[in-house]
């Protein structure tokens, strides 16, 4: 369809675009027969917390018109350019091993006990990323996920003024400075499980500091950003990617993760228990 890239500006054919990755979506497809001659056809299923939102598995494309996780928003040349920073991360976090994703082990272990005795932290690892394609991708995610229009994204509200500056940094393909939109990328497991199959609605609070911060969780990966225009915490100082390809990665226990959802979709009558 013809309209106005939210991207550059321009006025030209809109791709229908991904909010969220679409590796990250087709990892989680299923084949299911459908029909009245059972052929097998992709599908993707959606639990809501919600107890009036009428969830379960659907053919594939049915839950991203639904809820958002698709549309119509930028010109192919954009689209192009998320696309090659997509592809770095998923070579990245799980290499290019066919779906379902599976994530990589990566970095060198930093971790110095007792530094944690919650057991929330496993372990703290130093990775060498590409500062400008990690930075990019991570202010991508979040730039996407204030303009969309979906359901899925109704908590995610950066403003005019942030969300013009990361338009301005993603067009020019500028990382910005480590303090510009400071992501800190946590590793969750649990048991033996990387939680690859769990895509979170992405969830806003302030801090004791009262910053604003989003958390998104992508395939096995929490993003927490910080979004203000006072200087970040010090977690967000010290783990963020720098300019010199540094970042350390937290590896983090999911179980209070896992445990909240649990409860919330038992509460809206979605779980049954025994």
């Amino acid at each position: 369809m013809k309209g106005v890239c939210k991207l550059c500006c321009k006025h030209a054919e809109l791709k229908h675009s991904h909010i969220v990755p679409d590796f990250y979506i087709r990892s989680l497809e299923e084949r299911e027969n459908t029909g009245s001659h059972g052929i097998a056809q992709p599908t993707s299923i959606a639990l809501s917390t919600r107890a009036d939102f009428r969830d379960g598995p659907k053919q594939r494309g049915y839950w991203e018109k639904r809820l958002g996780l698709k549309e119509y928003l930028l010109c192919e040349e954009c689209e192009g350019k998320f696309q090659k920073l997509e592809i770095y991360a998923r070579h990245l976090f799980y290499g290019n091993s066919p779906a379902p994703l599976k994530k990589l082990i990566l970095g060198e272990s930093i971790f110095v006990e007792p530094i944690d005795k919650t057991g929330k932290l496993l372990d703290v690892r130093d990775v060498t990323v590409d500062y400008a394609k990690i930075k990019l991708y991570q202010m991508s995610l979040l730039w996407r996920a204030s303009v969309a229009t979906g359901e899925f994204f109704r908590t995610v509200n950066l403003g005019a003024k942030h969300e013009a500056k990361l338009q301005q940094f993603l067009v020019r393909c500028d990382p910005s400075a480590e303090d510009e939109y400071p992501c800190v990328i946590i590793d969750l497991r649990y048991e033996d499980g990387g939680c690859e199959d769990h895509i979170l609605q992405t969830t806003a609070h302030r801090d004791d500091q009262g910053q604003r911060i989003y958390s998104m969780i992508l395939g096995g990966f929490q993003f927490l950003y910080s979004v203000s225009a006072h200087q970040a915490t010090e977690v967000f100082q010290n783990c963020s990617v720098r300019p010199n390809g540094k970042m350390r990665l937290l590896v983090g226990n999911a179980e209070a993760v896992l445990q909240k959802w649990a409860t919330l979709l038992k509460d809206a009558g979605k779980l049954k228990t025994r």
